[in-house]
């Protein structure tokens, strides 16, 4: 009887650290997605409207078809940006074999990242709004510049160990961006549903933590203006 019980109650510790290990596999992408800002995906972007509902909690299918502004619904208020979708290749940082290995090359008057193909300005705007974000990279000399959108924000990102084996102080390549330091930058980029209110939060990139996060319009934060090549 006694053997009896010893068995049943270490099949019962068995279940419990496998369903603890199960969860703890889960949680992984959960929370890559939420320093990318993608941990919610009822709320992701859809371009030039309120995406639909996803069935299973996955990107909308709109979103991966090639008409997708034509599946989408229409039904953004006035002044929702449209969203647009990466099509270049995201640089892969740090010494781990990938393609695509970052290249920024710091030239007059900005930085070049031949790998998506942006030109960054080199130092980044004083605190300001983020309307006043997006006007002033308009202004910029030797444009267009603009603000950019938060997954062009992100491909700056690096999460490749530190120079001297040490914990990182900043997520971006100090060499190529050295007034870059522990900011958060804003991005053109709404955090949905679109309200058109004053305080209607918009997307910002930390480059001391290495995540996105929100903040409303009227707060201040950096920007960095970027143009295309």
């Amino acid at each position: 009887m006694e053997r009896s019980e010893r068995l049943r109650r270490r099949r019962q510790g068995g279940w419990r650290r496998a369903t603890l290990a199960l969860a703890f596999v889960a949680t992984l992408p959960l929370g890559c997605r939420g320093i990318v800002g993608l941990d919610d995906f009822r709320k992701v972007e859809c371009p030039g409207a309120v995406c639909a509902e996803p069935f299973d909690g996955s990107v909308p299918s709109e979103d991966a078809s090639v008409d997708a502004s034509l599946d989408a619904r229409v039904d953004a208020p006035p002044g929702a940006a449209p969203v647009s979708w990466a099509r270049w290749k995201m640089p892969n940082y740090g010494d781990s074999g990938l393609p695509n290995p970052p290249s920024l090359s710091p030239v007059t008057g900005g930085v070049v990242d031949a790998v998506t193909g942006l030109v960054w300005q080199q130092a980044p705007l004083d605190p300001l709004s983020q309307p006043n974000a997006e006007s002033t990279c308009r202004a910029q000399p030797g444009g267009p510049w603009r603000l950019p959108k938060r997954i062009e924000l992100i491909s700056l990102l690096d999460y490749g160990p530190a120079a001297d084996g040490g914990r990182r102080k900043v997520f971006i390549d100090s060499v190529a961006f050295p007034n870059v330091k522990n900011v958060r930058v804003w991005s053109s980029s709404e955090v949905r549903p679109f309200t058109g209110g004053s305080e209607q939060a918009y997307w910002v990139v930390n480059f001391e933590t290495g995540a996105a996060e929100t903040l409303p319009q009227s707060s201040e934060a950096r920007a960095l203006c970027v143009k295309d090549k």
